[in-house]
């Protein structure tokens, strides 16, 4: 019973064929649609929601979803994909071929990647029931639509569908030979494919696929973004280390300048007060000698004998000189006692014995 039931399901999916519409905006999607559907079924200006339209053709129901064009600025990448979505509401249980729209005087000039743009919306099994149709035939030579197909760009898109295209002329110039060529292209497409269709449980387990491939691509981007703060982190870091280095070696050079500059100053003071010592000393050791060193200093004539008053003189001039030296030398002895019995009665010593400065200079 249940064979019977989808022998009959399978015969009813045949004799109602749903075809969905791709490609770049401008590409020609809705004047397609009005060609296979033959008439003004679908508006011709730029498509911004995916929408449906179904009519007869050749006596089968035919449903055409037409969508909004690819890398199109009205929309977001998350619209893109809620409309792309609606598209399969459309179809359901699902569409039989994806039609890829490719204008062929526009072609060599499109490089966007329209194959990755169907694997991100519908996943990568959908490519197996993806054909694609070159539209304007009659607006390029022959030689050009071979240069054209031949090509290595062509070829590898083709690639993807496994050689699948189909050519047609522009709505207005297209007759209704070409729409039975390409309708029976599409049911050979069908039968390839075991007369299955794109299902919606096809594009959710593809749809988990691609949100866990995006959630590890961002897990991924995470990853890099810290990579790239740590070491700019890190290239800050050494940044401060090296400008605080090159701050501590210019202040310790200023340092060390300027304590070179205070040793200098200091050394020179005190080689100034040691000859400043020098001098007073020699004066001192030379005071009391300055005048007999005059007298003696003087060369006398040769055979010049001294007589008795010079003898006198000199005698007398020492005699006073020495008692210089003692008078000197005394004075400095007393201030000396008396700077050291001064600093004995400040500590107390000297007040137990009754002794006084008075006393000791009487004495």
């Amino acid at each position: 019973m249940a064979s019977a039931q989808n022998e009959s399901d399978k015969e009813h999916d045949s004799q109602h064929l749903r075809i969905v519409l791709l490609g770049v905006s401008g590409a020609g999607k809705s004047p397609t649609a009005n060609a296979i559907l033959g008439g003004e079924v679908f508006k011709e200006s730029r498509t911004r929601e995916s929408e449906i339209k179904t009519g007869i053709v050749e006596d089968r129901n035919i449903s055409i979803i037409d969508t909004p064009g690819f890398f199109t600025s009205h929309l977001t990448d998350e619209e893109m994909k809620k409309q792309m979505m609606k598209s399969l509401y459309f179809a359901h249980p699902g569409p039989h071929v994806f039609l890829l729209i490719i204008k062929l005087e526009t072609f060599r000039e499109e490089q966007r990647n329209m194959v990755e743009k169907i694997q991100e919306n519908f996943g990568e099994e959908a490519l197996k029931f993806t054909m694609v149709l070159f539209v304007g035939r009659e607006k390029v030579s022959r030689r050009v639509l071979n240069q054209i197909i031949e090509s290595e760009k062509t070829q590898k898109i083709l690639n993807h569908f496994k050689g699948r295209f189909y050519v047609i002329n522009s709505k207005n110039e297209c007759d209704s030979s070409q729409i039975t060529k390409l309708l029976k292209s599409i049911d050979e497409m069908v039968k390839n494919n075991g007369e299955q269709h794109y299902s919606n449980e096809i594009y959710l387990k593809n749809m988990r696929k691609l949100r866990e491939e995006e959630r590890m691509k961002q897990a991924e981007m995470r990853l890099k973004q810290e990579e790239v703060i740590l070491k700019q982190e890190q290239a800050w870091k050494r940044h401060m280390e090296m400008k605080k280095l090159q701050e501590d070696s210019d202040t310790w050079k200023q340092k060390g300048g300027l304590n070179q500059k205070e040793e200098i100053k200091m050394k020179s003071k005190e080689e100034g007060i040691k000859d400043d010592n020098e001098r007073i000393k020699e004066d001192m050791n030379n005071g009391g000698e300055h005048h007999a060193n005059k007298t003696s200093g003087k060369k006398k004539p040769e055979g010049r004998r001294l007589d008795n008053s010079e003898e006198a003189t000199e005698k007398e001039t020492e005699s006073h000189d020495h008692l210089f030296r003692l008078m000197v030398g005394l004075e400095l002895s007393e201030m000396a006692l008396r700077l050291s019995l001064e600093r004995a009665m400040a500590h107390g010593n000297l007040s137990k014995q009754g002794v006084s400065v008075n006393n000791v200079e009487d004495s």
